[in-house]
């Protein structure tokens, strides 16, 4: 069975599409099937590996008509369910409608297809709403990201009472990952002092690897290529590489307690 691992952050530009691109292709490099799915209506996972057309079909029409999920091949053994910017409607009109199961209609949707797949990762928006709802109740994980800056702690606290929340009402199997630092710049003090921050506060939950700072990861989506495809030899890929490890080793245990 598949594992579901939410990327999720109630702060944008901290790197959830960068890490869900990243560690897609990783794993993907390494034989296993992946899926990821774009819950953004800013579509930048799409934009990262859709350069022309969108699909004719997108996350947007699957969850509103509750349609079979889209499959975009990427590359081998990587597939993408595509976003559209009409996603940014779905608060005003999935949540609007009457009734119970609002937040189940993703995991609803995966599985059909999820068993096909070795992992799916699902990159949520930052806001909190019904797309992020769907993506936490149809893990098994959450993985955040932080930037080393005192805004970004601020979102932490947020996403992990949304956690908690669902935890109780909807998912009570969902289980933090981990929360690392993106953007890392060792020399800067105020990045030290964020990681001590999130170590002091999270305790096991602070991840050991950062993701440093680095100018291939923002040339990568640019080139429509997670960063190791784009530059498997930089820094970021190295430091996403780590992170894949270190989360694989996470979940092993995991599914063995």
């Amino acid at each position: 069975m598949s594992k579901i691992i939410a990327i999720s952050c109630h702060k944008g530009g901290v790197g959830k599409t960068t890490t869900a691109a990243a560690l897609g292709g990783i794993l993907a490099d390494r034989g296993k099937k992946v899926l990821l799915v774009d819950l953004d209506a800013q579509m930048n996972l799409t934009s990262t590996f859709i350069f022309e057309a969108l699909p004719a079909r997108t996350m947007a029409e699957a969850l509103s008509q509750q349609r079979d999920i889209p499959e975009v091949p990427v590359r081998k053994n990587l597939f993408l369910a595509p976003s559209s910017d009409d996603l940014s409607a779905m608060d005003s009109t999935i949540g609007a409608k009457p009734g119970p199961g609002k937040d189940y209609l993703l995991a609803e949707l995966l599985k059909p297809v999820q068993d096909k797949y070795d992992y799916v990762i699902i990159d949520s928006p930052a806001q909190v709403g019904i797309a992020t709802a769907n993506a936490l109740v149809a893990a098994d994980y959450v993985l955040i990201p932080v930037n080393a800056d005192a805004y970004s702690i601020g979102g932490l606290g947020q996403i992990m009472y949304l956690v908690d929340e669902v935890r109780r009402y909807c998912n009570r199997s969902l289980d933090v990952l981990g929360v690392f630092i993106t953007r890392f710049n060792p020399r800067r003090i105020v990045d030290r002092k964020v990681q001590e921050s999130v170590a002091a506060e999270y305790g096991s939950l602070a991840l050991k690897t950062f993701i440093r700072e680095n100018s291939a990861i923002a040339q990568a989506p640019i080139c429509h290529k997670d960063i190791t495809a784009y530059d498997s030899s930089c820094n970021g890929a190295k430091d996403y590489v780590s992170l894949c490890n270190e989360i694989l080793k996470i979940i092993k245990k995991k599914s063995k307690a």
